[in-house]
């Protein structure tokens, strides 16, 4: 079986992010998406517009409809605004990030958790669109 994770803020969740998920579900078996959690979101962002659970129930259901395998998870590991530890403890087999990423902005720490655990890394291309700028 093949595991692929996404990670993200969700915060709000937007027409980006279901294009991410949706290109990302169809890479596996089974989607492991974390979400940040509250205090991660406050590291980036000056406030959290809908709690962590409420932002996991949403992708929640908003998976349901792919009728893929799913878990979807509020980031407990890390206590920075990465995913390193979350990587580390999961191991998926292919780790998506945003379409507002690239290669070259991804944090070293996040790149060797993958190296170490030979997780292979795609960066999904696509709609672009930052939640912060809707609020």
């Amino acid at each position: 079986m093949k595991t692929v994770m996404v990670s993200g803020h969700f915060d709000p969740c937007h027409f980006a992010h279901l294009d991410f998920i949706n290109q990302a579900v169809k890479l596996g078996d089974q989607l492991i998406c974390v979400i940040s959690s509250d205090r991660q979101v406050l590291m980036k962002k000056s406030k959290v517009n809908e709690p962590a659970e409420e932002r996991a129930s949403l992708i929640s259901q908003l998976l349901l409809g792919t009728g893929h395998a799913f878990v979807v998870l509020i980031n407990q590991w890390d206590s920075d605004g990465l995913v390193a530890k979350a990587l580390e403890a999961l191991k998926p087999d292919i780790f998506c990030r945003g379409t507002d990423k690239t290669s070259d902005d991804m944090p070293k720490e996040e790149k060797e958790v993958c190296d170490r655990f030979g997780i292979q890394i795609i960066h999904i291309k696509g709609k672009i669109a930052h939640g912060s700028e809707f609020i």
